[in-house]
């Protein structure tokens, strides 16, 4: 049987981290901002926010 949705992998599911280092302006500090990306699906995102409670 021939599988109709793309199965996601484990590397597929991690968040996306972003680096930026910059010097601050007075050059006595090293700045570090990380930024998470995380990509989830609404349905979860609801089924969370709801607690989890089946209303069907």
């Amino acid at each position: 049987m021939a599988k109709t949705k793309k199965e996601r992998t484990y590397e597929d599911r991690q968040p996306i981290l972003t680096r930026k280092i910059s010097l601050s302006k007075d050059k006595k500090w090293l700045i570090i901002k990380t930024i998470r990306t995380d990509i989830v699906h609404v349905n979860y995102m609801d089924k969370v926010l709801s607690g989890g409670v089946n209303n069907g």
